[in-house]
Protein backbone atom coordinates (compact mmCIF):
# COMPACT_ATOMS: atom_id res chain seq x y z
CA UNK A 1 0.00 0.00 0.00
CA UNK A 2 1.40 3.66 -0.54
CA UNK A 3 1.85 5.69 2.35
CA UNK A 4 1.07 9.01 0.67
CA UNK A 5 -2.98 8.58 1.49
CA UNK A 6 -2.12 7.53 5.16
CA UNK A 7 0.36 10.08 6.11
CA UNK A 8 -2.12 12.54 4.28
CA UNK A 9 -4.85 11.41 5.89
CA UNK A 10 -2.80 11.82 9.38
CA UNK A 11 -1.60 15.59 8.44
CA UNK A 12 -5.16 16.13 7.55
CA UNK A 13 -7.06 14.98 10.32
CA UNK A 14 -4.49 15.88 13.43
CA UNK A 15 -4.81 19.89 11.59
CA UNK A 16 -8.31 19.92 11.42
CA UNK A 17 -8.85 17.96 15.03
CA UNK A 18 -9.31 21.21 17.07
CA UNK A 19 -11.65 23.05 14.58
CA UNK A 20 -14.03 19.40 14.46
CA UNK A 21 -13.82 18.11 18.52
CA UNK A 22 -16.26 20.72 19.74
CA UNK A 23 -18.88 20.50 17.40
CA UNK A 24 -18.12 16.61 17.73
CA UNK A 25 -17.98 16.75 21.54
CA UNK A 26 -21.77 19.01 21.57
CA UNK A 27 -23.23 15.91 19.37
CA UNK A 28 -22.66 13.58 22.26
CA UNK A 29 -23.46 15.96 24.91
CA UNK A 30 -20.54 17.68 26.07
CA UNK A 31 -21.57 21.44 26.31
CA UNK A 32 -19.99 24.70 27.21
CA UNK A 33 -21.61 24.81 30.69
CA UNK A 34 -21.20 20.82 31.38
CA UNK A 35 -22.57 17.70 30.05
CA UNK A 36 -26.07 18.66 28.28
CA UNK A 37 -29.46 16.97 30.28
CA UNK A 38 -30.54 13.76 28.13
CA UNK A 39 -27.19 13.30 26.84
CA UNK A 40 -24.60 10.67 26.00
CA UNK A 41 -21.92 12.48 28.15
CA UNK A 42 -24.56 12.51 31.01
CA UNK A 43 -25.54 9.03 30.83
CA UNK A 44 -21.84 8.54 30.95
CA UNK A 45 -21.27 10.66 33.94
CA UNK A 46 -24.09 9.32 35.86
CA UNK A 47 -22.99 5.74 35.29
CA UNK A 48 -19.72 6.31 37.49
CA UNK A 49 -19.94 9.82 39.18
CA UNK A 50 -17.72 12.00 40.17
CA UNK A 51 -15.06 13.42 37.29
CA UNK A 52 -11.73 12.41 38.01
CA UNK A 53 -9.70 15.63 36.92
CA UNK A 54 -6.75 14.20 34.27
CA UNK A 55 -8.98 11.51 32.87
CA UNK A 56 -10.63 11.60 28.97
CA UNK A 57 -13.79 12.68 30.30
CA UNK A 58 -12.50 15.65 31.96
CA UNK A 59 -10.65 16.28 28.89
CA UNK A 60 -13.48 15.75 26.52
CA UNK A 61 -15.57 18.66 28.55
CA UNK A 62 -13.04 20.90 28.99
CA UNK A 63 -12.45 20.87 25.30
CA UNK A 64 -15.78 21.61 24.90
CA UNK A 65 -15.97 24.69 27.22
CA UNK A 66 -12.76 26.21 25.58
CA UNK A 67 -9.52 24.46 26.68
CA UNK A 68 -6.88 23.73 24.41
CA UNK A 69 -7.09 20.24 22.61
CA UNK A 70 -4.92 18.01 24.93
CA UNK A 71 -2.06 15.80 22.67
CA UNK A 72 -4.17 12.85 23.08
CA UNK A 73 -6.63 13.74 20.71
CA UNK A 74 -4.30 14.82 18.18
CA UNK A 75 -3.09 11.70 18.17
CA UNK A 76 -6.13 10.21 18.36
CA UNK A 77 -7.15 11.96 14.63
CA UNK A 78 -3.85 11.64 13.05
CA UNK A 79 -4.76 7.86 13.55
CA UNK A 80 -7.92 7.96 12.80
CA UNK A 81 -7.13 10.57 9.67
CA UNK A 82 -4.41 7.53 8.67
CA UNK A 83 -6.50 4.82 8.97
CA UNK A 84 -8.99 6.33 6.80
CA UNK A 85 -6.46 7.43 4.11
CA UNK A 86 -5.21 4.09 4.24
CA UNK A 87 -8.46 2.13 3.56
CA UNK A 88 -9.46 4.90 0.77
CA UNK A 89 -6.11 4.15 -1.12
CA UNK A 90 -6.85 0.36 -0.84
CA UNK A 91 -10.40 0.48 -1.97
CA UNK A 92 -9.72 3.18 -5.28
CA UNK A 93 -6.49 -0.06 -5.75
CA UNK A 94 -9.00 -2.34 -5.43
CA UNK A 95 -11.53 -1.19 -7.74
CA UNK A 96 -8.21 -0.37 -10.44
CA UNK A 97 -7.34 -4.34 -9.87
CA UNK A 98 -11.02 -5.18 -10.47
CA UNK A 99 -11.35 -3.06 -13.72
CA UNK A 100 -8.27 -4.74 -15.34
CA UNK A 101 -9.29 -8.22 -14.29
CA UNK A 102 -12.67 -7.86 -16.31
CA UNK A 103 -11.13 -5.71 -19.12
CA UNK A 104 -8.52 -8.51 -19.78
CA UNK A 105 -11.30 -11.67 -19.36
CA UNK A 106 -13.34 -9.45 -21.77
CA UNK A 107 -10.13 -9.74 -24.56
CA UNK A 108 -10.20 -13.14 -24.08
CA UNK A 109 -13.82 -13.88 -25.24
CA UNK A 110 -13.08 -11.25 -27.69
CA UNK A 111 -10.00 -13.37 -29.22
CA UNK A 112 -12.25 -16.41 -28.89
CA UNK A 113 -15.20 -15.15 -30.89
CA UNK A 114 -15.39 -13.64 -34.28
CA UNK A 115 -14.54 -10.39 -35.26
CA UNK A 116 -17.88 -9.01 -33.99
CA UNK A 117 -17.12 -10.22 -30.67
CA UNK A 118 -13.97 -8.62 -30.74
CA UNK A 119 -15.25 -5.34 -31.32
CA UNK A 120 -17.82 -6.05 -28.30
CA UNK A 121 -14.96 -7.07 -26.00
CA UNK A 122 -12.82 -4.07 -26.93
CA UNK A 123 -15.87 -1.87 -26.07
CA UNK A 124 -16.58 -4.32 -22.72
CA UNK A 125 -12.94 -3.86 -21.95
CA UNK A 126 -12.70 0.44 -22.53
CA UNK A 127 -15.47 0.15 -20.27
CA UNK A 128 -14.88 -1.86 -17.54
CA UNK A 129 -11.51 -0.30 -17.56
CA UNK A 130 -12.74 3.08 -17.33
CA UNK A 131 -15.03 1.92 -14.43
CA UNK A 132 -12.35 0.84 -12.28
CA UNK A 133 -10.31 3.90 -12.94
CA UNK A 134 -12.95 5.20 -11.83
CA UNK A 135 -12.49 3.18 -8.49
CA UNK A 136 -9.55 4.26 -8.37
CA UNK A 137 -10.64 8.15 -7.99
CA UNK A 138 -12.95 7.35 -5.97
CA UNK A 139 -11.02 6.04 -3.24
CA UNK A 140 -8.72 8.56 -3.53
CA UNK A 141 -11.51 11.38 -2.92
CA UNK A 142 -12.86 8.85 0.13
CA UNK A 143 -9.11 9.09 1.66
CA UNK A 144 -8.99 13.19 1.56
CA UNK A 145 -12.69 13.20 2.77
CA UNK A 146 -11.77 10.89 5.35
CA UNK A 147 -8.94 12.98 6.36
CA UNK A 148 -10.96 16.19 6.40
CA UNK A 149 -13.34 14.71 8.31
CA UNK A 150 -11.21 13.02 10.95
Amino acid sequence: MEAVPVIAGAVVAAVAAPMLAPPFLALVGFGAAGPVAGGIAAGIQAGFGNVAAGSAFAACQGVAMGAALPAAGYAAAAAVGGAVGGLGAAAGGLGGTIGDAAGGAAGMMGAALPAAGGALAAATNGTVNAVGGLGGVVGKGVAALGGLLW
